[in-house]
Parts: C-alpha cells; structure tokens; sequence
C-alpha cells in the first residue's frame, strides 16, 4: 500500500468519522436514528488500531524509545508470535472488531463517558490476556 495509501486511508476514516459525528449533532433524519453518542460509538468503530497505537507509543516511551521507531510489538506481531498463521490473525481481530463494533451499537445512547470507560476497560483486559499468553509462550519456549 505504501506511504500514501495509508496516508490518504486514514484521512478518508477521519473524513468519515467527523461526518459520523457531525451527522449527530444535527440530524437530518428521524431523531429515532440519532446517536447520542456519537463520538464515543466512533471510538468503538476504530478501537483495535486507535488501542494499538496508543498502547505501543506508551511501551515504547516507558522503554524510553522515540514512540515513532518501529517494533515488532503491534497486537497482530504478538499474535503472530504466539503461533497463529497469518488468516488466523486477521479472523482474531476481525472478531475483536465485530465486538467492540456490536458494543457501540449496544452503547449508542449511553453516557460517553460510560461507553468510553467500559471499551477502554474492555481493551486493557483483552491485551492484558494476550501478555499474558505471550509471556506463558515465551517462558515455554525457553524451558
């Protein structure tokens, strides 16, 4: 895909999501399709990249590296690394996915505040799994 795909994929998506947003500010349809919570419900839509992102920057500053050097410590490089195959790692995050898409749409007339803590409580439990996976792997691989 290279630089530019991926530079203009993520405008289009942040494009998107703003008109998502704005669209609920003042609907021009039946407000019985309004989503109070827009931005937050947004936020379920993009959780596995906006989580992965945010908790790589914040492991690589804690390791004191610049957060823009790349690492093999993405969700799906951990996946991977645990002994899934490549289709098996997209079915995992297509799944992930699907989950925090049907949480939006369960939340969508939640506080934002509320929907925003349980995807981010929902988020940390689920990497925490995952480490925790990947530390029993890894501690097998050297016994």
């Amino acid at each position: 895909m290279g630089d530019s795909g991926s530079l203009l994929l993520g405008f289009l998506v942040t494009l998107f999501v703003f008109q998502f947003c704005q669209m609920n500010i003042n609907p021009v349809f039946d407000k019985v399709y309004a989503i109070s919570a827009a931005p937050a419900v947004a936020v379920c839509l993009l959780s596995v990249p906006l989580f992965d992102t945010l908790r790589v920057f914040v492991t690589r500053i804690k390791k004191g590296v610049t957060p823009f050097r790349p690492d093999k410590n993405h969700i799906h490089h951990l996946l991977l690394r645990i002994g899934l195959k490549h289709k098996h790692v997209t079915y995992v995050l297509l799944l992930v996915t699907m989950l925090f898409v049907a949480l939006g749409i369960i939340g969508r007339h939640w506080w934002i505040g509320v929907l925003i803590s349980v995807e981010t409580f929902l988020a940390s439990g689920l990497t925490y799994i995952l480490w925790r996976i990947v530390d029993r792997d890894n501690s097998q691989c050297k016994n």
